[in-house]
């Protein structure tokens, strides 16, 4: 009577853990069998166990030795009987016909079932049979299983099966397999064909050939806590299967820890793959949840090919040889708050991929290449991600266009974010980049748009354009930076409304033309704005303020200089070399010069306000090339200046080349018109507003003086600017 106690009490354990709940946050808890909490499945699992435990308190027990025969036994038994069997070998294949418990009888060693390469080891045909504490070997030939599942409800635990072409093949549904060790099985370790509502937990299944685990066209699986190790082929891998849990595996040196093969709608949870060639690995897969996994020593932690629709969201992807993320072909999935740092490659890298959210990663300390690369790759959504200290760039998109880069934080990178190559309509905004050489670099590509970005304490450049046309750049705020804008080779870019505060040189544009620089605000620099070999470029009203130097144009033919502000230490604006400018509505006040030209000719310089300035306007200092002559100078404000104009040599025009209709004092006139000087001998008999007095300028004179400042004169029609 104490066997019979000792041998129910010894199951019930065994029911019992079959009946605890793995909650989602992974706790483990017992729940009574009759809890309404239960879920349908486990509650069904949990009544069987209930009902074997019935039966066996009215059952057989049948102890084995060997040299007798298992399948006898099993013919000779009952329903609900148990079979136990002793230490040794039994060369024989069975079958089980019957709702029975098998059992190897505990000892050194195990109980050894071999079916000698005739058939499957055991066969489980009936509903309601367990399996427990065997070792099944020696089905090797064809497609031989060591554990053959064709019926329900069964129970398979502690048993070790190895050696065979499968090692435990089930093809039916509500079966638990828990704790077994399955391995070096040639077809694979634990497949599951066409199976539902299995529950596949704490194997030990490694060195098997193609597979651990597989489902094929299988559903509503759950597989949790399994070790699937040294495997060639996938730890674990589900083909079109759908509606599966794989939590809480462990998957070690694998050619891959998890395959999603044509698989939707499956959940992979808190798993931990390391040291695999691939870790994750959706192929052709939709609308699976892939949460919280660990992936690290892999050469990819997360590979995407072909996929779609997937959620990959809260996943430690760090230490790996290549990539912590990597999408090839693959479209409309999200990634979510992923950590994937510390990779050789790249933190996640998109190749032909689209319309991916990519939202809260950290993609930072990568050791060779960049956070993130996008290869060809078109309308993707990276928001609010960090990517910091990488070796190589922080964010690199090549080839690729439409993607929305935006609030992202971007620090200590070589260059913080490279556009290249055939990439086009981009948006980077409010994003925050500092540190390394440049900000921004935009290489051979167009029509992008960067707004509201935040770069600081760069090397070299906050942002540089190479080769690139129609971009706009607006309203970025640049401090500390050596140069805040670099532009060469450029053509039709806007640069507007941006601040640069604290740079050395803020905007400079070399060899580029018709490019629009407005409203940008320039504090503190060396020198504001530069133009370089660089004609048909507009500069229109820029404030620069506590500069040394104001506008420089070098070398460059057709520039319009309009409602530019300028207070700075040294030159407000610079023209050196250059022709056929319009230098049109400036201010310049409180400079050392208003505005200055060096070997410059045919440039109109009009309606512009000189004040304060040491001397408003400087055209040569009596030695040849420095003059500057045939430009034409009319409608300026000259006031409050030390000098007026410095000239010796230059031969100009004071007034303009036509009569002009104008209205003075609400009285009608039509005359050429010079300009204002504050400073100069003025008389108007005939209240026409122009003086009757010249003023001398060197060798030149204004004929056509004007008593007041340019704005009391209402031209009509208004002259061009």
């Amino acid at each position: 009577m104490m066997h019979r106690l000792k041998e129910i009490y010894s199951l019930e354990l065994f029911h019992m853990k079959l009946c605890s709940v793995r909650h989602p946050a992974g706790h483990t808890t017992m729940m009574p069998l009759r809890s309404h909490k239960l879920p349908p499945f486990w509650l069904r699992i949990c009544l069987i166990a209930v009902s074997m435990l019935a039966v066996t308190a009215q059952a057989s027990i049948v102890t084995l030795n060997p040299g007798q025969s298992i399948q006898e036994a099993i013919d000779a038994a009952s329903p609900g009987d148990i079979i136990q069997i002793s230490p040794g070998v039994y060369n024989e294949s069975i079958n089980i016909t019957k709702s029975l418990i098998l059992r190897g009888v505990m000892g050194e060693d195990r109980p050894i079932l071999n079916s000698g390469g005739h058939f499957s080891v055991v066969s489980i045909l009936a509903d309601n049979t367990g399996l427990e504490g065997l070792e099944l070997t020696g089905a090797d030939n064809g497609t031989m299983s060591g554990i053959r599942v064709m019926s329900r409800n069964n129970i398979i635990a502690n048993n070790t099966v190895q050696n065979n072409s499968y090692g435990i093949y089930l093809a039916s549904s509500n079966n638990t397999i828990d704790s077994n060790e399955v391995n070096e099985n040639y077809l694979g370790g634990i497949i599951l064909l066409s199976a539902a509502r299995n529950r596949i937990m704490d194997n030990r299944v490694y060195e098997n050939n193609d597979a651990g685990i597989m489902l094929i066209r299988s559903r509503n699986n759950s597989m949790a806590g399994n070790n699937a190790s040294d495997n060639l082929g996938a730890g674990i891998k589900l083909f079109q299967s759908q509606d599966n849990i794989v939590e809480k595996n462990i998957l070690i040196t694998n050619d891959y820890g998890i395959v999603l093969s044509e698989a939707d709608h499956n959940w992979i949870e808190n798993n931990s793959a390391i040291n695999n060639d691939y870790g994750i690995y959706p192929y052709l897969s939709r609308s699976n949840v892939i949460s919280n996994n660990t992936a690290y020593k892999n050469d990819y932690a997360i590979y995407l090919w072909d996929s779609a629709d997937n959620i990959i969201k809260e996943n430690n992807l760090g230490n790996n040889d290549g990539s912590g993320i990597t999408l090839f072909y693959s479209h409309e999935n999200s990634f979510l708050d992923n950590i994937a740092g510390f990779n050789k490659q790249y933190g996640i890298h998109l190749i032909s991929s689209n319309s991916n959210l990519i939202l809260g990663n950290s993609f930072s300390n990568i050791t060779v290449g960049s956070g993130a690369f996008f290869e060809e790759s078109i309308q993707n959504n990276f928001n609010g991600n960090i990517v910091d200290d990488n070796f190589d760039q922080g964010i690199q998109l090549e080839n690729s266009s439409r993607n929305n880069l935006e609030n992202n934080t971007i620090r200590q990178n070589p260059v913080g974010i490279v556009i290249s190559g055939r990439s086009e309509e981009n948006l980077l905004a409010g994003n925050l980049v500092s540190g390394g050489d440049t900000g921004i670099m935009l290489k051979e590509s167009r029509n992008n748009t960067f707004k509201e970005n935040h770069l600081l304490k760069t090397i070299i450049h906050g942002i540089y354009l190479s080769s690139s046309m129609k971009n706009d750049l607006i309203r970025n705020d640049i401090f500390n930076c050596p140069e805040g804008i670099f532009l060469e080779n450029g053509q039709n870019n806007n640069l507007s409304g941006n601040q640069l505060q604290g740079v050395m040189n803020g905007i400079i544009v070399q060899a580029s033309s018709q490019n629009e620089i407005g409203e940008n605000i320039i504090i503190r620099s060396l020198l504001g704005i530069k133009l370089d070999r660089s004609p048909n470029n507009r500069l229109q009203s820029n404030e620069l303020s506590e500069d040394d130097n104001g506008i420089l144009i070098t070398s460059s033919m057709q520039t319009d200089l309009a409602g530019n502000t300028v207070q700075c230490k040294d030159v407000g604006l610079n023209l050196v070399s250059s022709t056929k400018c319009n230098i049109t509505d400036n201010i310049a006040r409180n400079c050392r010069q208003g505005i200055r030209l060096i070997d410059c000719s045919h440039n109109r310089i009009f309606l512009n306000n000189l004040s304060k300035c040491q001397e408003g306007l400087y055209l040569d200092e009596g030695v040849y090339p420095q003059e500057s002559s045939n430009n034409e100078i009319y409608l300026n404000s000259f006031s409050g200046n030390g000098q007026d104009v410095y000239s010796f040599i230059s031969s100009n025009s004071w007034s303009s080349n036509t009569a002009l209709q104008y209205q003075y004092h609400s009285k009608a006139f039509h005359s050429r018109l010079g300009n204002y000087w504050n400073n100069g001998r003025m008389r108007d008999d005939n209240g026409d507003g122009i003086s009757d007095v010249a003023h001398s300028i060197g060798s030149d004179e204004d004929g056509y003086p004007l008593m007041g400042p340019p704005l009391q004169f209402k031209l009509e029609p208004p002259v061009e600017v």
